[in-house]
């Protein structure tokens, strides 16, 4: 992983977004590609050139971890505490060799 697993998580919830904005969670766009990176390696999202969503077991993820659908505004000022099983696994499927 190179990137924070906040902001990877970011770039789930934000293609989980009815409106598929990947960018709502980030005050700067500057480091969104490392993040996206690990997010599409980890099998987690897919982004066709412009639309970005949530691949099959991106769409697990957020079943199985509802709560991160609730989280609001800029990544850097999530609270990690709630968010640590979420985290763990997000953080295991970014390890995790590429598939």
């Amino acid at each position: 992983m190179s990137g924070s697993i906040i902001h990877v998580l970011a770039v789930v919830v934000g293609a989980a977004r009815d409106d598929r904005d990947v960018y709502r969670h980030f005050g700067s766009i500057l480091g969104f590609d490392t993040h996206a990176r690990d997010a599409v390696r980890a099998g987690l999202v897919e982004c066709d050139g412009e639309l970005w969503g949530l691949t099959e077991a991106g769409q697990a993820f957020v079943a199985e971890f509802p709560e991160v659908l609730a989280l609001q505004g800029r990544a850097n000022s999530w609270d990690e505490r709630p968010l640590g099983l979420a985290l763990k696994s997000l953080g295991d499927l970014v390890q995790a060799p590429a598939k």
